[in-house]
This record gives structure tokens, C-alpha cells and sequence, in this order.
């Protein structure tokens, strides 16, 4: 999983090099402040079109498999319960400049447990739609810097019986699209925006 953050008490070691390595000092004190189990690599990356901003790259090793298998899914929230928590908390400091598709699947697993009693959870569909492109202006680096700002839209199952769809932009928010039900006439549409 692919997180852009820009943390106000980090922007010093953010801003203060051209350079996409940190020193492992300035890893050491990240690792730190972001408080997040499993942090792979962490690095400077430049997001701003125009104008420069700097912000922190962080690649988080997460299992991402039992995402896509109903019976793990609900397992999985549990070891991922933390990481969800520190997400949240980015958020709403409105720290969180971009999460990638995994991360999205966690926050609306996270929605889901959160808004509707369940048992089962299974991931249906997903599609991630790029709202910006700076692919030409970054080269040699991940997929999200280079498409820092996403929309993605995921359906779950909700416990065999309820399609969820969710939009969540890749700044953290979550929102329901559509819930919809099945009946001996069709598609009963239970909720909406």
C-alpha cells in the first residue's frame, strides 16, 4: 500500500532537499511520528504541477491477497484495525495528500463494519478513476505520485445478500453511491446518496 502524506511537523525534512532519499536519521524520526507498523521504504516525492510540494512517500507492506477472498476479509480487518485508525487520523488533520486502490479497499472495509451489521464482506468490483496525470513531469517512481489524485469505486457484497457501492477519493473520504438489494422481481435499490 502507497500512501502521499504532507505532515506539518515533518515539512522541514520534507522540504529541506531536492534529493528523494532521507538520511536515516530523518527515516529514523519519520518512522517516528507516522506511528504505522510495516513501513517499507519511505521517500520525497514532488506532486505540485506548478509549483513544488514535497511530500512523503510511504510504502506500507500489507497483504493485500485477503482483500480479495470473502472468508479472510473479515479476519483481515481485525490485524488491519490500526492501520485503519492511523489512516482516519491523516485524514481528518487532512494530512493525507493520497492513498492508492488498497488503501481505498481498507477505508471502505472500514465503512462498511462500521455502517452495517456483518458477517460477510466480499469485494465485487473496483475501478480507480485518475483524476490528475503528472506521469510526464515524474518519472522513476510510484504509480500514485505519478497519478497523485484518484476516485475509485468499489462494490461489495455485504453479507451474501446487499451490494454496497462506494466512492472514495483518494484523500481519504468515503461515500455510499448505491445500496442495492435483490428480490423475486429484481434489483431493489435500498438506499442512495
Amino acid at each position: 500500500m502507497e500512501l502521499l502524506l504532507n505532515i506539518f511537523e515533518l515539512s522541514d525534512i520534507t522540504n529541506n532537499s531536492w534529493d528523494k532519499a532521507f538520511t536515516e536519521s530523518e527515516e529514523k524520526h519519520i518512522k517516528n511520528v507516522l506511528q504505522i507498523d510495516g513501513v517499507e521504504s519511505l521517500s520525497r516525492v514532488n506532486i505540485g504541477p506548478g509549483a513544488d510540494l514535497f511530500v512523503i512517500l510511504t510504502t506500507i507492506f500489507l497483504v493485500t491477497d485477503t482483500l480479495l477472498f470473502a472468508p479472510k476479509l473479515m479476519e483481515g480487518y481485525d490485524s488491519w484495525k490500526k492501520l485503519i485508525e492511523r489512516l482516519k487520523g491523516f485524514i481528518s488533520k487532512k494530512q493525507l495528500v493520497s492513498v492508492d486502490e488498497d488503501g481505498a479497499k481498507l477505508l471502505a472495509l472500514d465503512y462498511i463494519v462500521n455502517h452495517y451489521p456483518c458477517d460477510a464482506i466480499e469485494l465485487v468490483d473496483s475501478h480507480v478513476i485518475n483524476i490528475t496525470d503528472l506521469s510526464s513531469m515524474i518519472r522513476n517512481t510510484s504509480e500514485l505520485a505519478k497519478r497523485p489524485h484518484n476516485f475509485y469505486i468499489q462494490t461489495f457484497l455485504v453479507n451474501h445478500e446487499n451490494s454496497v457501492i462506494l466512492g472514495i477519493r483518494s484523500d481519504g473520504e468515503v461515500k455510499m453511491i448505491k445500496e442495492f438489494g435483490f428480490s423475486n422481481y429484481g434489483l431493489v435499490e435500498l438506499s442512495e446518496t
